[in-house]
């Protein structure tokens, strides 16, 4: 079970990356799977030091945001107000 969720989560991942733009998905490899530092990724790419940060961050922000939207739990019907006390834990 737990291999399958794994699997599932790279896969995911996988679409993740491929819905970046190319220079995007080969700066976020090279800063998480190689460990290249900014200034490296800036020579592999011919970008400035400023456009490795922002695309970095860019990709980061794209891929969290569609990760949680796929990932949001599934919302109870909403309950009516009968003038009940609530716990604040419900």
């Amino acid at each position: 079970e737990t291999t399958v969720g794994r699997l599932e989560e790279r896969g995911k991942i996988r679409a993740l990356l491929y819905s970046l733009t190319p220079v995007d998905r080969a700066a976020v490899v090279m800063y998480y799977w190689y460990e290249f530092s900014y200034e490296e990724i800036g020579d592999a790419l011919d970008l400035s030091l400023s456009a490795v940060k922002s695309r970095l961050h860019r990709a980061r922000r794209s891929m969290a945001e569609a990760w949680s939207s796929e990932n949001q739990p599934i919302q109870k019907a909403a309950r009516k107000d009968h003038g009940e006390i609530h716990s604040p834990a419900f």
